[in-house]
């Protein structure tokens, strides 16, 4: 690790090995002597800076809020983007005459059912376990 320091500096000033930033006696001296004004007068320009950058952003989300085009644009370009990174000729197909074996009335559960046709022409199926046998004499 290179460390630079002004020429009368004592190495064990300034950032050091821990981290951490070890001040010498002048430059405490002048921290302390700064008014509290003008510390926290830093600050709040800080704070003004934050907050104007934060309004500025709120103003714009609002415009794209009450602006449907600007939705569109916005979401248009987010999808080219991942169009350009992820997009990519096609590695697999698929083939479903490929396998001789495959069968479509295989992807049918098997069950036990009962099936009614009725007078007008109409067929129902229902689980067997939901039906309950009558024996009435029905067909």
């Amino acid at each position: 690790m290179h460390r630079y320091y002004p020429e009368d500096m004592d190495p064990s000033r300034g950032i050091q090995p821990d981290g951490l930033y070890y001040l010498t006696r002048v430059q405490i001296d002048n921290i302390l002597a700064m008014s509290l004004r003008r510390l926290t007068g830093l600050e709040q320009d800080k704070v003004r800076a934050d907050y104007a950058a934060m309004m500025e952003n709120i103003a714009d989300c609002l415009d794209i809020l009450a602006r449907p085009e600007r939705v569109n644009a916005i979401i248009g370009s987010e999808l080219e983007n991942i169009r350009d990174q992820y997009g990519d000729e096609r590695r697999s197909t698929i083939d479903l005459m490929g396998d001789p074996n495959f069968d479509k009335r295989d992807l049918i559960p098997r069950r036990d059912m009962v099936v009614t046709l009725t007078r007008g022409g109409y067929i129902k199926s229902q689980a067997l376990a939901d039906y309950d046998a009558q024996t009435r004499g029905g067909k």
